[in-house]
């Protein structure tokens, strides 16, 4: 099976990604909301009508890709979308080549929505409006940080609680997060596999696609202790792949079975924030985040897989 097809066929998901953010947000997670509750309130009217455009067909496009990093940083018209080629195009124009938007004066131009370039403006300038816009945003999302560990108090205790009957080593926080995730999602499919990535083996949660393909999740938690060192800090963080029931078992690392899927591009923007942590209940919160973005994405994502896996794929 052609896994870049079937991955391919998950671009139809992009329209819904308004809905994904809504429901994230709805379910108590507005701190990846914070710079776009900004740019709702700072931005044009036409300015941000194109913006959300701008996030969708970012995310249409990222689903067909292995990398999502020359979409923005590249300057040549490399999209599948003309309208996203024509914004680079402009962008070219009007501010000059990727290559010398390097310092703090011009980093934000390289963004191709002219909400995100605003945004980024008012986070690199030293005007002194920007620094206060800039302290409020910080603000805004301690402050939503701090009523998100506490709404979802209850939940980040149980799974706190978890954590703290493992040793504070880093391959059995990551085995207990993969573990988590294959028990939430046990009714879509999902099991638990022992399987060989690059950097050694991983705890995986996979997903049988029909006979020839897999979707897996892959949980991981960093740590700048190494070693043995107890983990205290560190950031977690969700892959996705595409691969076969026979790659998946392997005893050794096949880099050309796995096919990347960039899920992520479906989530708010800066759901990234649900990474780093600095102590225990923020990373049960973190973890509680994955979960309620994986409860919103896997049924549509696993629908559209499924039904192309027992189908002829066409790619339009």
């Amino acid at each position: 099976m052609d896994l870049r097809k079937l991955r391919a066929s998950l671009a139809e998901l992009a329209d819904r990604r308004p809905s994904y953010s809504d429901a994230l947000r709805n379910a108590g997670f507005t701190c990846c909301h914070v710079n776009e509750d900004w740019i709702e309130k700072h931005c044009s009217k036409q300015d941000l009508d194109l913006h959300k455009r701008y996030l969708v067909e970012y995310a249409r496009e990222a689903l067909h890709r292995d990398s999502t990093s020359d979409i923005v940083f590249q300057d040549g018209p490399n999209c599948r979308s003309a309208w996203l080629n024509e914004l680079k195009s402009k962008r070219l124009a009007q501010f000059g080549p990727v290559g010398e938007m390097t310092t703090p004066e011009k980093r934000h131009l390289v963004h191709l929505s002219a909400c995100l370039r605003e945004l980024g403006r008012v986070k690199e300038s030293p005007d002194k409006n920007a620094r206060a816009h800039d302290k409020r945003l910080t603000d805004e999302f301690l402050k939503r940080r701090a009523d998100e560990l506490d709404r979802h108090s209850n939940d980040t205790e149980r799974i706190a609680r978890v954590l703290s009957q493992e040793p504070r080593q880093l391959r059995d926080w990551q085995a207990s997060y993969a573990r988590k995730v294959a028990e939430v999602f046990e009714s879509l499919g999902g099991h638990l596999v022992h399987t060989v990535q690059m950097y050694g083996p991983r705890d995986a949660v996979s997903f049988a696609l029909g006979r020839e393909a897999e979707f897996v999740l892959l949980p991981s938690i960093s740590s700048s202790h190494s070693g043995t060192a107890p983990v205290r800090d560190g950031s977690i963080g969700m892959g996705f792949r595409l691969t076969s029931p026979k790659a998946i078992h392997a005893t050794r690392f096949q880099s050309e079975e796995y096919v990347v899927v960039n899920l992520q591009a479906l989530l708010p923007q800066d759901f990234a924030d649900y990474g780093r942590f600095n102590n225990d209940k923020e990373l049960s919160l973190n973890v509680l985040a994955w979960l309620a973005a994986l409860g919103v994405l896997m049924p549509e994502v696993l629908r559209v897989l499924r039904g192309a896996a027992q189908q002829p794929i066409v790619v339009h």
